[in-house]
């Protein structure tokens, strides 16, 4: 959130997660980066209706919280035609 307060972007924050009412508000907005945990981006690929929308607005992807699986990430990638990056783990130390 913290990077589209510094960049003085248009944030939307859906408060209760339905996938469809998600999938239907990236397809009126348009949003160019999209920000998720891995589930999110798994129940995404997986959901029967995402043929349905047009996604190709989405242009960077984060994803945090947890591992992404490389599947989630191709499928992803293949569906909004934008780049996911994984950030989980970059803050852990090494021993």
């Amino acid at each position: 959130m913290n990077l589209a307060i510094y960049l003085c972007s248009t944030m939307i924050v859906i408060p209760r997660l339905e996938i469809s009412n998600l999938l239907k508000q990236i397809q009126e907005s348009q949003p160019t980066v999209f920000q998720a945990v891995p589930s999110l981006y798994a129940a995404i690929v997986s959901n029967q209706e995402v043929k349905n929308y047009n996604l190709s607005s989405i242009k960077t992807c984060l994803s945090g919280g947890a591992p992404l699986p490389m599947e989630v990430q191709e499928r992803f990638e293949a569906i909004t035609g934008g780049k996911l990056v994984e950030g989980y783990g970059l803050t852990e130390q090494r021993r």
